[in-house]
């Protein structure tokens, strides 16, 4: 029996594959590509791949990427290319030119190995290691987070915060730890982080999702850390459930209190008018 062996370990292979013109379009997308990037290849299929998993920041880097594998033999390159979710993996990456039967080359081959998890453990190891007992003794949760929008490490109170254990957390995208409908503008508000290197920024209202499912205020403190390959985002998360209630009896208050004081007005008013003299 004839057996179609490259069939087969092109099924088999890990790695996604993707052909895309030289100027970025797909014309190519396997199996792994669309379990790697969540995408369908009908999906794909027609689109730049600039706008489709490169990250703003990287166009420039990837344009280059495309001009070398057009120059050399094989090019091989680490770089951040972004998921269907918004959130960005590690993925080892290597390109080589499709020779055309004459003429110039018209395609380019990519196939792309994530070594994300590969990264962030040796990332969370070398964090933690420095770091741990200290982020451990501060009274807020913390969250150190890549710029991928995956979570490197978290601190004791970030787990009680949030009802999750560390290796739950390790590697899971930082947006899953906000409701459904505030995710995708955080995404948008991440990478202008990274791309600007802000300094301490403040975000009071916005809210975290546990891993129950319920939904609560907190606020949220970015800064930014260089660490060992990268600078990640540390994000300082309070529950202030407890501040919003106050927050509700104070105005509560306020409004009662100036009812009041309407009410006695009119009162005075109308005993004025009942009593010209």
């Amino acid at each position: 029996m004839d057996l179609d062996f490259a069939g087969l370990a092109r099924r088999a292979n890990p790695d996604a594959l993707i052909v895309a013109t030289v100027t970025g379009v797909v014309r190519y997308w396997d199996a792994a590509a669309e379990r790697l990037f969540g995408y369908g290849a009908a999906e794909a299929c027609g689109q730049p791949m600039r706008g489709l998993l490169v990250p703003p920041a990287a166009h420039e880097s990837f344009r280059r990427l495309l001009a070398r594998a057009l120059r050399e033999p094989r090019v091989v390159e680490t770089g951040g290319y972004r998921h269907k979710d918004g959130s960005v993996l590690q993925l080892d990456v290597t390109a080589c030119a499709l020779a055309a039967p004459h003429g110039p080359a018209e395609h380019v081959l990519f196939a792309l190995k994530d070594v994300t998890a590969l990264k962030l453990g040796l990332q969370a190891a070398t964090l933690s290691n420095g770091y741990g007992a200290l982020l451990d003794s501060l009274p807020d949760g913390i969250l150190l987070v890549a710029p991928s929008g995956l979570i490197v490490h978290a601190n004791a109170q970030a787990l009680s915060l949030f009802g999750y254990d560390a290796a739950e957390l390790r590697g899971m995208p930082v947006e899953r730890l906000l409701p459904a409908h505030h995710r995708s503008a955080h995404v948008a508000r991440r990478e202008r982080f990274f791309a600007a290197a802000h300094g301490p920024i403040s975000n009071v209202d916005i809210y975290g999702l546990r891993k129950n499912g319920s939904e609560f205020p907190i606020e949220v403190r970015l800064s930014a850390f260089e660490g060992p390959d990268h600078v990640f985002a540390v994000a300082a998360v309070r529950d202030v459930t407890e501040r919003k209630r106050n927050e509700l009896v104070l105005k509560s208050r306020i409004l009662e209190l100036e009812a009041q004081l309407r009410a006695g007005a009119l009162l005075d008013l109308g005993e004025k008018e009942a009593d010209p003299a």
